[in-house]
């Protein structure tokens, strides 16, 4: 019998969860350890979708990179996700900035999608003493900022990006999914002439642009979701007696 601290114990071997920034919040946020596992649902998010489809699929943990606790309750209302959790006899193991950083987590995966070679982590001055989230690698071949924007598109299957074009032939990417525009100026101190990443202002392409730095913003979803695969096949190969699955999912917000 597997139990969900196994599992738990499994993610925790290679993507700690002690290593999680300090305004995060993974771990096991729904269930008990004890709990035998009877199948699990691997997501990027845990919505009502991801809930039902799981509950079809004889699924009782669900595995997703965003928490689905990630503030402090005040109520949990008959259709919060954590109520429909429980009534559902579902647990959660959220792996958020743990798996961000982990080798082979989010950012070796999107590093991987878009065919990033000779990859070095990229540290973030601002998180002192945990191991760092983003990537920095070399293109295949060197590229213009709008090139890499059309190639980012089409790697990531996005419906659109967002960049900015730095004027300047790039041969070195830094990558950071989610939210990652804090690692710009790493990325230029680090030799890259690019940045792609998620959740991009306005004012951030506007400094982009000054400081010649093209810089692309391809989308929180698109940027992570890269990870649910990779993670699903590795739970399968730890677990091979329990059926593992992805919940297939898409963007909240779409482009038209």
């Amino acid at each position: 019998m597997t139990t969900i601290q196994q599992v738990f114990d499994f993610i925790d071997s290679f993507a700690p969860f002690d290593t999680a920034l300090s305004d995060d919040n993974p771990g096991l946020l729904v269930g008990g350890g004890n709990h035998p596992v009877t199948g699990i649902a691997v997501a990027l998010d845990i919505t009502g979708h991801c809930i039902d489809r799981a509950i079809r699929q004889n699924c009782n943990l669900i595995v997703s990179h965003h928490p689905v606790i990630f503030r402090p309750l005040k109520n949990i209302g008959a259709w919060s996700l954590p109520y429909l959790l429980v009534r559902g006899g579902l647990s959660a193991i959220c792996a958020h900035t743990n798996l961000d950083a982990a080798t082979g987590g989010v950012n070796d995966a999107l590093a991987a999608a878009l065919g990033l070679s000779e990859i070095d982590s990229l540290a973030d001055p601002k998180t002192p003493g945990k191991p760092p989230i983003a990537r920095v690698g070399n293109l295949p071949v060197s590229m213009s900022g709008t090139e890499l924007a059309r190639y980012t598109k089409t790697k990531l299957g996005t419906a659109a990006v967002r960049f900015t074009e730095g004027g300047k032939t790039i041969t070195r990417v830094a990558v950071c999914g989610g939210a990652g525009i804090d690692l710009m100026n790493p990325a230029m101190d680090g030799g890259a002439q690019a940045l792609i990443t998620g959740d991009v202002r306005h004012h951030e392409f506007l400094e982009a642009r000054h400081n010649g730095f093209t810089l692309i913003d391809a989308g929180h979803f698109e940027t992570e979701v890269v990870v649910v695969r990779p993670l699903c096949e590795r739970l399968k190969a730890r677990f091979p007696e329990i059926p593992v699955e992805v919940i297939e999912a898409s963007p909240a917000a779409r482009t038209v």
